[in-house]
This record gives C-alpha cells, sequence and structure tokens, in this order.
C-alpha cells in the first residue's frame, strides 16, 4: 500500500511513539560502531534487550580472492543468521541495542510501521539513509565510501 494511502496510520503511529517516548519508559538506544581490526568486544546487556544491524561498509574488492571471500562469508551469514547481524567480514559495522523492559513496545510499534510501506518506498528511503550513513563513515574512515556494499537492514 502507498504512503498516501496510509498517511493516517502514519500520523496515528507518530503520535503514539512520541506519546510513548513522552512518558520517559526506562529503555536506552545504544549505537555500536565495530571495525574488522578492532579487539573483540563483548558488553553486557540488560536482560531485555532487541538488537538491530544499522548498516555495514565491507571494503574494496580488489581482487578476484576478495570476491570469492565475500561471497563465502556472504553465504555462511545468510545460513547461520539470515543476515540479521550482517555479513562476517565488514570493515566497519554499526548496531543498535534497544534495552528495558518495555522495548518490545517500540519494536511492535516499528514493525507496524515499516509494514506500511511499499517495497519502492522502502527502497526510497534505505537509499536515502544509506547515502548520509556512508558520508558519515566516509569522513570517520577518510575518504569517499562506495554505497554498492553497504546495507540496512
Amino acid at each position: 500500500m502507498s504512503l498516501r494511502k496510509n498517511k493516517r496510520e502514519i500520523e496515528r503511529l507518530i503520535d503514539a511513539f512520541e506519546s510513548e517516548a513522552a512518558k520517559f519508559h526506562d529503555i536506552t538506544f545504544t549505537t555500536y560502531t565495530i571495525r574488522q581490526e578492532s579487539p573483540l568486544y563483548n558488553p553486557k546487556f540488560r536482560t531485555a534487550h532487541h538488537g538491530i544491524m544499522l548498516w555495514q561498509y565491507y571494503g574494496k574488492l580488489k581482487s578476484n580472492h576478495d570476491t570469492k571471500e565475500f561471497v563465502q562469508n556472504y553465504m555462511e551469514s545468510v545460513r547461520e543468521n539470515g543476515l540479521q547481524w550482517g555479513i562476517r567480514g565488514a570493515q566497519v559495522s554499526s548496531f543498535g541495542m534497544i534495552e528495558g523492559q518495555t522495548y518490545d513496545l517500540f519494536v511492535r510499534m516499528a514493525k507496524r510501521a515499516g509494514s506500511l510501506f511499499s517495497e519502492r518506498e522502502s527502497r526510497k528511503i534505505k537509499g536515502r539513509v544509506t547515502g548520509l550513513q556512508l558520508h558519515h563513515v566516509g569522513a570517520e574512515i577518510g575518504g569517499r565510501v562506495s554505497p554498492m556494499f553497504a546495507g540496512i537492514a
């Protein structure tokens, strides 16, 4: 269904989200950026939490070996976790974590909102977000980043 046809429902969800957020639930949203060369990072989370892959930058594939390694990592990641946690071997990965007893309410609202957009609208939104993310990653790693190997979950 198109954005135009869902305008009332989207506005209702925005109001519901803002209303719930104004109640100051004991939840937090934290982002984590992990680099391939970084030491193993094992943060401790509250018992009630929900994690999501935000984006990845895999890096340049300079040779047939790099391409084969990427495909192998992609296939293993699909088999192991359905890409929920991205592709193994990415140079930079960013994750978001919602923690707190009422996190599930916000997850349900986000899933409902996501279901209102058509595939075309979703691709357009993802493209805009990916462009913004890549701009920041490029600045962080000192150069331009091609959107070819970045993804949004």
